[in-house]
């Protein structure tokens, strides 16, 4: 949080409508919790994520990947994708609260999340074709 306030006191001076400060502050502290979230997520034990993608993917797929291949694969899900499949799996937030923070119903997070479970069981079958 202090992050975002010192961003938004920083530049302060970019806005030149009084109505969009509002917005564009919440912008600015969600971005900035986003990237804090990505941060922590390259230094997170996979572990607890592993056994949520064996019930997704099944445990097959994920045996002969590392930590590394795994956290690698989840990368390359478009962004919106990745935030909820995280947010969701790795920090253990319920739809709701997802949806509060990206302004959108727990619905289309939970759209969003089965979207990025598919892609994923897609992108990992394809890795495990490979090898």
């Amino acid at each position: 949080m202090q992050e975002a306030w010192i961003k938004i006191f920083n530049n302060l001076g970019k806005v030149d409508n009084p109505d969009t400060f509002y917005p564009w502050c919440k912008r600015i502290v969600i971005n900035t919790a986003l990237r804090s979230l990505q941060h922590r997520w390259l230094k997170t034990d996979l572990t607890d994520t592993i056994e949520s993608l064996d019930q997704v993917t099944g445990p097959s797929i994920l045996d002969d990947l590392s930590h590394e291949a795994i956290r690698e694969v989840i990368n390359q899900l478009p962004e919106g994708y990745r935030d909820i499949f995280l947010l969701h799996h790795v920090d253990g937030y319920k739809h709701e609260e997802i949806g509060k923070m990206f302004n959108i119903a727990a619905s289309t997070s939970r759209a969003k999340l089965s979207i990025a479970r598919k892609r994923l069981r897609d992108i990992l079958n394809q890795k495990k074709m490979a090898i």
